[in-house]
């Protein structure tokens, strides 16, 4: 029996996690919350199995036979008319099992064209997508999967194309409710850039994520460390931890260890 599920999450873009890293690729809608669940429990979680079928949109290797049928769909409003769609739908087959398919969308709303001058000539509607399909496959306690993406983003008359993956991994006790996930996640390349005189990066992330349900209570932890491949995600605003030395000298506040290591954790 199919089953139809309807998040609409009213919140904001969590600013203590991708502001630090802003900037540095393309195609970084690919790295917001995909449902209202996920959001909940930080914005990154690659280690829980469960009944969700959103949950191969985060990791792979979690699509499981227990959500054939199930689809999803999942709105989140942000700022100034900016708002994402989430679509997941686990289709069975006879001959492949149970498929994943996806829907990313975000748009940025109506925006103003200018000239140099500043003249207005009109508007425009930036927006990015990214068509997901997903397989796992499941030996013993040992579970593999990946997501082929296709990304496009459109600003103006500029436009460009990528493909991507998501190759995860779950290990599941045997006997204790204890999971492990490892994901590599947006391998790809850009296919067709903005222009061709600018040569635009993926957001490629590496994530490592443990879960663990309590014996004798309703309590489950989970801790997923992001960023593995850029450890030194922490910025630092130099107009805040700037100090003067008694000479007179701009001195910066260094980051320290403890602070490196727990921007990379969601608990």
């Amino acid at each position: 029996m199919k089953k139809i599920t309807f998040f609409s999450l009213l919140s904001v873009i969590s600013s203590c996690v991708f502001a630090q890293i802003g900037g540095k690729t393309s195609f970084n809608f690919l790295a917001l919350h995909t449902n209202a669940r996920i959001a909940a429990i930080g914005g990154e979680n690659i280690s829980v199995i469960d009944k969700d079928v959103n949950s191969f949109l985060y990791n792979p290797a979690l699509l499981r036979d227990t959500v054939q049928g199930d689809f999803s769909i999942n709105y989140t409003p942000f700022y100034a008319d900016i708002s994402k769609t989430d679509v997941a739908y686990a289709l069975p087959t006879k001959r492949w099992g149970t498929i994943g398919l996806g829907l990313a969308y975000i748009g940025y709303g109506e925006m103003k064209q200018r000239n140099i001058a500043g003249q207005e000539e009109g508007t425009f509607k930036p927006r990015e997508y990214a068509f997901v399909v997903s397989k796992s496959h499941q030996i013993n306690h040992f579970s593999m999967g990946v997501n082929v993406k296709l990304a496009g983003s459109h600003i103006q008359e500029y436009s460009a194309f990528s493909i991507l993956a998501d190759i995860g991994g779950v290990f599941q006790h045997p006997k204790k409710e204890f999971t492990a996930g490892l994901l590599f996640k947006n391998v790809g390349w850009v296919i067709d850039n903005y222009e061709k005189s600018t040569q635009s990066l993926t957001p490629f992330d590496i994530q490592l994520g443990l879960s663990y349900k309590l014996n004798h209570l309703p309590l489950r932890i989970s801790a997923t460390a992001h960023h593995l491949n850029r450890p030194d995600i922490q910025y630092i605003d130099p107009a805040i931890h700037q100090q003067f030395t008694s000479d007179g000298e701009i001195e910066t506040q260094e980051k320290t260890i403890s602070e490196q290591i727990l921007s990379l954790i969601h608990i």
